[in-house]
């Protein structure tokens, strides 16, 4: 027997008071986790920082700029859960030095136990976020065939489905067998002294699109935009031009000169009171940050507009997804 997508519950049988899930992926997304191999990179660019945020099992880690009003901005407005493709060793120590006071508000931390491997003899030790893994009925799933019963508690924090999650990376091949719920970001780095990192505004032009993406989930008549896949697909906060085996990533934040006083009167509305009212204001407030590409705006132009360098990662073919595993029964989506 085949679970088609049909099966999951229409946005009019899930409860609509239910927050969002943003899955956050960590290294590269929020953060650069600079292992010794890399340190020499991160000293010789003269935009790296003198001193890490904070050191976990011998790696420095450094924060995105403006991750503190975006984890302010995220925990107050969606539900949000960390997964990493990092060994389950690093996983904790590197989630609490990240979200700090809010770590005990993520839903779930996983690891690279919890992902798919791509194939077992890479090198790269690649490994896909299936989140069919996040939305299956606990019931139905034969835990002994994914060797983690523990995987069951993600599910008491919500019902999940493919139209109220969301995953942030800053590799899209993770989300091979989910495509239509990642929004893939330029991957940070402290390493690359052609990019100076201190222009960063990717976390606050995600804060506005995000705050969009909540408004049209719960507030469109239709059922077409309670479903986060078409706000995703529909209205994308970064272009992918593809290249012959490449990827160019296009950032469509606003200038520098409006970026701090953006972020100093962001941060000004969420100390000031949260809740919807707060969202409001901070969506208001960004209104120069958020994305206006119409496919009038050159890829050379948003470019220069983001201030960042085009991204270029390795297109990788991962083929057909596979079933998700449910002793005996699969799932599609």
């Amino acid at each position: 027997m085949f679970v088609s997508e049909s099966a999951v519950p229409s946005p009019r049988n899930e409860n609509m008071n239910t927050r969002l899930l943003i899955v956050l992926d960590l290294n590269g997304t929020i953060i650069d986790r600079v292992k010794e191999t890399s340190r020499k990179l991160a000293r010789a660019n003269p935009h790296c920082p003198i001193e890490p945020n904070f050191t976990s099992n011998k790696a420095k880690i450094y924060f995105r700029p403006h991750l503190e009003t975006f984890l302010t901005l995220l925990f107050d407005n969606f539900t949000v859960a960390a997964w990493t493709s990092a060994q389950p060793n690093n996983a904790l120590p590197l989630a609490h030095g990240v979200f700090g006071k809010y770590f005990d508000k993520l839903a779930f931390v996983w690891n690279r136990s919890h992902c798919s491997a791509v194939k077992e003899s890479r090198k790269d030790h690649s490994s896909i976020k299936d989140l069919r893994k996040v939305w299956v009925d606990p019931s139905r799933v034969d835990f002994s065939t994914l060797g983690r019963e523990e995987d069951i508690d993600v599910h008491c924090h919500g019902p999940w489905s493919p139209r109220n999650t969301v995953l942030l990376d800053d590799t899209p091949y993770k989300a091979s067998y989910t495509p239509n719920n990642i929004i893939p970001l330029p991957t940070f780095t402290v390493t690359d002294a052609d990019n100076d990192q201190t222009k960063d505004t990717v976390l606050l032009s995600v804060c506005s699109y995000l705050l969009d993406l909540r408004a049209a989930y719960y507030s469109s008549p239709s059922a077409y935009f309670s479903d986060v896949r078409s706000f995703l697909t529909q209205r994308p906060l970064f272009t992918t031009h593809q290249a012959v085996n490449e990827e160019k990533w296009i950032s469509s934040v606003g200038g520098d000169s409006d970026t701090q006083s953006v972020a100093s009167s962001i941060r000004g509305s969420i100390s000031g009171g949260g809740g919807n009212g707060g969202a409001e204001s901070v969506a208001e407030q960004m209104q120069d940050l958020r994305l206006t590409n119409s496919g009038s705006t050159s890829p050379q132009q948003l470019t220069e507009m983001a201030g960042l360098p085009n991204r270029r990662i390795r297109q990788r073919g991962m083929g057909r997804p596979r079933p998700l595993n449910l002793g005996g029964d699969a799932l599609y989506y």
